[in-house]
């Protein structure tokens, strides 16, 4: 048995490719184009900018955690009872213990000696200083007191079991705990807020 001849040729496909080589070819002289002007408004980030920029979102994210906790969770945690308030700063403790805060919270400790660096390299003399004062208060005023004096205290609240513990020992530990946590915070967020404003005054001041 003989099968019908197929009268019809396969499409070819060259004018598939012929458009293909068309749209990469004008996609390409569009996207020279769009640089070209970019470059010539100045519309592109540099490195060193791009990084002062995270930099920037970075630090306003941890003085804003502590800014928050100053302004309004202290005090809503100072309503509680004293089992309720001591329970309630574990679980938040605990909680708070994930990467999204270690990325911000150590990745700030890193990006602004950086970007100090990169602006003295540059030549960026005023975004320099300022970012050199920015880096010194968030590094002793705000990650040295944290690891010096917030944590400790929080690691030694972790510890405590507070159903095996009468509600006057609950009580003292409360008094130990809660005035000294709340002045290292204090220190913590003005330091926080005071190297965010050096930050964003060193984005203002750099000369692109």
């Amino acid at each position: 048995m003989r099968l019908p001849k197929n009268n019809h040729p396969a499409p070819s496909a060259l004018p598939l490719l012929r458009r293909r080589g068309i749209f990469t070819v004008g996609f390409v002289l569009f996207h020279k184009q769009l640089m070209d002007i970019f470059v010539k408004k100045n519309m592109l980030m540099t490195y060193s900018e791009s990084l002062l920029a995270f930099t920037a979102i970075t630090t306003g994210l941890i003085a804003g955690l502590f800014y928050s906790w100053t302004c309004g969770i202290t005090q809503g945690l100072g309503n509680l009872p004293d089992t309720g308030y001591l329970g309630a700063f574990q679980a938040i403790n605990r909680e708070i213990q994930r990467p999204w805060f270690f990325i911000s919270f150590l990745g700030t400790v890193l990006l602004l000696p950086v970007s100090a660096w990169l602006c003295y390299r540059g030549h960026q003399q005023t975004s320099f200083l300022f970012l050199l004062n920015a880096s010194l208060l968030y590094i002793i005023g705000v990650f040295g007191v944290t690891i010096a004096g917030n944590v400790p205290l929080n690691e030694m609240l972790d510890k405590t079991n507070l159903q095996s513990i009468s509600v006057e020992s609950i009580a003292e530990i409360r008094k130990s705990f809660e005035s000294k946590w709340n002045q290292l915070n204090t220190v913590r967020t003005l330091c926080a807020i005071a190297s965010l404003a050096g930050t964003i005054i060193a984005c203002i001041k750099y000369k692109s």
